[in-house]
């Protein structure tokens, strides 16, 4: 990867709902849905993940 950027200029992190563009140093077909990942990843049954909920009060509708 050679870098990532967003309307603001260039990024080392980013987050969800967020619209980036990440610029590569070789040419690939890719399309929205797909991943880029490394050579051989590992396959799991199970992903780990955070979720982080931001609000005055709970609730789920």
């Amino acid at each position: 990867m050679k870098g990532v950027r967003d309307i603001h200029g260039d990024k080392n992190e980013a987050f969800a709902s967020i619209s980036l563009t990440v610029t590569l140093y070789d040419e690939i077909e890719i399309s929205r849905g797909q991943g880029i990942v490394r050579q051989n990843p590992a396959k799991h049954r199970f992903v780990a993940t955070l979720v982080v909920w931001v609000m005055d009060r709970y609730r789920l509708d």
